[in-house]
Parts: C-alpha cells; structure tokens; sequence
C-alpha cells in the first residue's frame, strides 16, 4: 500500500460486503465518501480507488475497503501499471 492509503473496515467481524447489516450498509456509503476525501486532501492524487479485500489463505477472513490515491509519483515508481 502506497503512502495515504487508509482502510476501512466493519465494526463487527464480516467477510463480505453482502453480509453487512442494514446499519452498517447505510454507513459505508458516507464513510467511503468521507474517507476519500480526507485522501484526496491530503494527497492531491491523479485518481483514489476505492477497493475491497478478505482474502484468507484458504477462505474469506475479515472484510476491509482500502481507500488508495495513486499520484504520479506512484504511477512512476510502478511504471505506471
């Protein structure tokens, strides 16, 4: 994870998006938009994604959103990929 990556992850322990309850999902969507923002701020990226990971070894583990600015700097460092 490049620097400013925040992640962002339910309170309680799920492994999917689906799994979330009414509350939670009602959240995610604000909290999403807040947490890219403060990215965006602080970073001043070209493009933030915004992705999900729960990947275990063999199986879904726990769910968290990675909220990622990818900058010049970065694209340059990756050559571009």
């Amino acid at each position: 994870m490049n620097l400013g990556t925040l992640i962002v992850g339910p309170r309680e322990h799920v492994v999917a998006v689906a799994e979330l309850d009414d509350t939670a999902a009602a959240e995610l969507g604000p909290l999403l938009r807040d947490t890219a923002r403060v990215v965006e701020t602080l970073c001043r990226p070209e493009q933030t994604y915004v992705c999900m990971w729960s990947h275990g070894r063999d199986a879904r583990k726990h769910l968290h959103i990675a909220v990622q600015p990818v900058t010049a700097e970065v694209r340059a460092r990756w050559a571009a990929l």
